[in-house]
């Protein structure tokens, strides 16, 4: 950013003070970059991760370039959603993808072949609203209810593509 550093003696400013000084980052350093989750991803919904380049004193990068790699993990891989990563050109990657499958993923991320601070990273997609045609009631202990006679009852509650709901 930008600064003025004042100098002065005996508290009488030196000649031309205060001056003009400006800093920027350091290069990138991959192992203190970092990648978030910006917003709850939810099932069905476009979903982003970013990858944010940070140098060795964890200032933000402000330039791209560098060769990021996201891989995901956590459901079956044949289902795993594919990504695109896009150079923000500002020090920002960012990870687009799309699932309609609920449940806990981890997100691999490296920069120049060297990984995260913070990867793996864990990460939840979460279920759509609630879809009632794909609720799911189960009786226990019994096939047939009689009156006085208490039964229990489990309702799962999902979403339009059949995930779960968890509280």
């Amino acid at each position: 950013g930008a600064y003025q550093v004042y100098i002065a003696m005996d508290g009488t400013p030196v000649s031309k003070s205060p001056f003009d000084v400006s800093s920027a980052s350091a290069d990138v350093d991959p192992a203190s970059s970092t990648i978030a989750m910006p917003v709850q991803a939810v099932a069905g919904e476009l979903s982003f991760l970013e990858v944010q380049g940070r140098d060795i004193f964890k200032n933000q990068v402000k330039r791209g370039g560098e060769q990021v790699s996201v891989n995901l993990s956590g459901v079956e891989t044949s289902k795993l959603p594919s990504l695109k990563l896009t150079d923000q050109k500002n020090g920002t990657y960012r990870a687009s993808f799309k699932t309609t499958i609920a449940g806990q993923y981890t997100a691999d991320a490296t920069m120049n072949g060297i990984a995260l601070d913070n990867s793996p990273f864990a990460f939840a997609i979460n279920p759509q609203r609630l879809y009632v045609p794909n609720c799911d009631v189960t009786a226990f202990g019994r096939d047939v209810c009689m009156a006085g006679v208490p039964v229990t009852f489990t309702i799962t509650a999902r979403d339009q593509f059949g995930n779960a709901h968890w509280s």
